[in-house]
Order: structure tokens, then C-alpha cells, then sequence
């Protein structure tokens, strides 16, 4: 089952509002190449510790940069951190098009 946990200020910058993910799996809400990311980091063994994902999803239009972290937490059980790094991202590519 999944449970999201966020601040408010998070929903504006999601895929989906929060409580259309509850009880989907990956597949459901994420491009399919995404997905198969996101299920080989989840099927790791967890002596393999925190899986990272970083991927870009277009939002509102918009392309956004994501990291996701895997953490195991318990018997089938993962808790997933994912954090918005798009303002640095678009601040890397802006100062390598100055130094060109």
C-alpha cells in the first residue's frame, strides 16, 4: 500500500495530487521507462542499502528534475524521499551555455 506523506507546498509540483496515488503501484502514475527504474531500484536487496533514481518528468508543461531515494524500512517495506533539484539543474545548464 502506499502512503505519501508531503508538505503542502509539495502538491503544486507533483505529478498527480497526492491522494490519486494512494494504493497505485509505480505503473500506474509514472512513464513506463521510469517505472522499470523505479522497480529495479525497489527489487534490490536491501543489504544493497538507499537505491537512487534521478530522472526528469515534464509537469504542467514544464521540465522538472527529481531525485529518489529508496530506503528500506522494514518487511516489504520502503520509504521513498524524493527531492526537486530543477532550479539547480537549470542553473548547471545555464552557467555551461555561458562558459561555451
Amino acid at each position: 500500500m502506499l502512503r505519501v506523506d508531503h508538505p503542502p507546498a509539495v502538491v503544486d509540483g507533483m505529478i498527480v495530487p497526492p491522494e490519486e496515488l494512494l494504493g497505485k503501484s509505480v505503473r500506474e502514475v509514472l512513464p513506463s521507462d521510469l517505472a522499470d527504474r523505479f522497480e529495479a531500484a525497489l527489487s534490490a536487496p536491501i543489504s544493497k542499502g538507499v537505491q537512487t533514481v534521478e530522472y526528469r518528468l515534464t509537469i504542467a508543461g514544464e521540465e522538472h528534475y527529481f531525485e529518489a531515494r529508496m530506503v528500506p524500512s522494514g518487511d516489504d517495506e520502503v520509504v521513498v524521499i524524493v527531492r526537486d533539484f530543477t532550479d539547480r539543474a537549470r542553473l548547471e545548464e545555464a552557467l555551461a551555455r555561458r562558459l561555451r
